[in-house]
C-alpha cells in the first residue's frame, strides 16, 4: 500500500496505523510502516506523537516514550501526557534505563518537569519513589523552585517530613536558622518550612497577619485583631528539630488595645499533637517592645513538630478581641551540651 509521505498525509497516516494496531486487523495495511511514514512526514504533529508513545510504552521503550511525552506535555499542552510522565517519575527509581532516558531528556530543557510534578499532586501520585530523581533534579538547578516547593509540601502531607525538609534546604542552597525567616524579612513561603497563617487579610477576618515595615527594624509581622472571633492557632511554623534542649527567644510589640488577652507560644509534637513546651503569658495589655523566652527540650521521638501562638484562654478565640500584635527576631537556639552543635 502506498501513501505519497507529505506533512498533509500525515493525520491520515497516523489513523490508519492505529487501525492496523487493532486485534481486528485491516488486511493489507502494515500499522508500523504506516506511523513511519507519517513521522517521516509530520514528526512533531500531535496525532503522530501520540501513536508513537502509545507503542512505545507499550514496548517500555523509554528513549522513544520520554521524549515524545515530553514534546506532547510542553509543545502541545497535553494534560495526559504530563500525567504519563509523572507516572514514569513515580517508576524512575526501579528503572535505570528509565532513568537514563529522564536524565537525557533534560537535556532538550526541564520545562516537562514541572509539567509532570504538577500532574503527580493533582493524581495524587506518591512522591517518595521519585525523591532520587527529583533531589537530583534539585541539585542540578533543572526544577523551578516552585515545583520544588510542590515536592516539599506533597511530601510533608504525604508524612515524610525528613526527606520533605531534605529538599528544602537543598532548594535554598546554604544553611538555614532553625526557624526560618524570624526577622520576617523574606517573603513566607506557606506550607513549607515557614509561617503558616491565614491569607490574604479581609474585612470578616477576627485577625489580619501581614508583613510590615517597622521603624528601625526592617520588616516585622503585624497581628491586628479586629474583635471578632479568630481560628486558633494564630500562627504556625513547621519545625524539624534534632532532639535535644533549645531556648525559644522573640520580641513582642503591643499597641492600641482596648480588650486584654494573653498568647502563648507552644512547640507540639507533630504525631499526635502533643505539647512539648509552653512560653510564660505575652500579656495584650501596654505599648513598647517586649522579649519573651523559654526553655525546651525535644525528645528523639518527636523531632517533626509545629511551633504555634495562640491565646492562653481558648474562648478568647470565640469572643474576639482588639489590638495590634506586632512579632520580631523569633529565634531558636540550641542550649548546653547541644549548643557546639548548631542553633539558631
Amino acid at each position: 500500500m502506498q501513501v505519497a509521505t507529505n506533512p498533509g498525509d500525515a493525520l491520515g497516516l497516523a489513523d490508519m496505523a492505529r487501525y492496523a494496531g487493532l486485534p481486528q486487523d485491516v488486511i493489507g495495511m502494515d500499522g508500523g510502516a504506516l506511523l513511519s511514514q507519517a513521522a517521516k512526514a509530520a514528526p512533531q504533529r500531535f496525532e503522530v506523537l501520540q501513536q508513537e508513545t502509545v507503542l512505545a510504552l507499550s514496548r517500555q521503550d523509554w528513549e522513544v516514550a520520554v521524549p515524545r511525552l515530553s514534546r506532547l506535555s510542553v509543545r502541545h499542552a497535553d494534560p495526559e501526557a504530563a500525567r504519563a510522565m509523572g507516572r514514569l517519575l513515580v517508576l524512575s527509581s526501579q528503572d535505570a534505563r528509565l532513568l537514563n532516558a529522564l536524565r537525557a531528556e533534560l537535556s532538550n530543557g526541564s520545562e516537562w518537569v514541572a509539567r509532570a510534578v504538577a500532574a503527580m499532586r493533582s493524581e495524587k501520585l506518591p512522591f517518595l519513589p521519585a525523591l532520587p530523581f527529583l533531589q537530583e533534579l534539585v541539585v542540578r538547578g533543572a526544577i523551578t523552585n516552585a515545583s520544588g516547593l510542590a515536592v516539599v509540601r506533597a511530601l510533608k502531607a504525604e508524612g515524610h517530613w525528613l526527606e520533605a525538609h531534605a529538599v528544602w534546604l537543598q532548594l535554598w542552597r546554604r544553611p538555614l536558622d532553625l526557624i526560618h525567616n524570624g526577622d520576617f524579612e523574606r517573603e513566607v513561603v506557606p506550607g513549607a518550612f515557614d509561617w503558616d497563617f491565614e491569607g490574604r487579610p479581609s474585612a470578616g477576618q477576627g485577625v489580619r497577619i501581614e508583613r510590615a515595615s517597622f521603624e528601625g527594624r526592617g520588616q516585622v509581622l503585624r497581628l491586628s485583631f479586629t474583635g471578632r472571633p479568630f481560628r486558633t492557632p494564630v500562627l504556625k511554623h513547621d519545625l524539624l528539630l534534632p532532639a535535644g534542649s533549645y531556648r525559644l527567644d522573640s520580641e513582642v510589640h503591643i499597641d492600641g488595645v482596648s480588650a486584654q488577652g494573653e498568647f502563648v507560644w507552644s512547640v507540639q509534637c507533630h504525631d499526635g499533637g502533643r505539647q512539648m513546651a509552653r512560653s510564660p503569658m505575652a500579656s495584650m495589655s501596654g505599648r513598647g517592645w517586649a522579649k519573651r523566652s523559654f526553655e525546651l527540650e525535644v525528645p528523639t521521638a518527636c523531632q517533626a513538630s509545629t511551633l504555634v501562638l495562640e491565646p492562653q484562654d481558648p474562648g478568647l478565640a470565640r469572643s474576639g478581641t482588639h489590638g495590634v500584635l506586632v512579632l520580631d527576631n523569633v529565634r531558636l537556639t540550641r542550649t548546653g551540651s547541644d549548643a557546639s552543635q548548631g542553633s539558631r
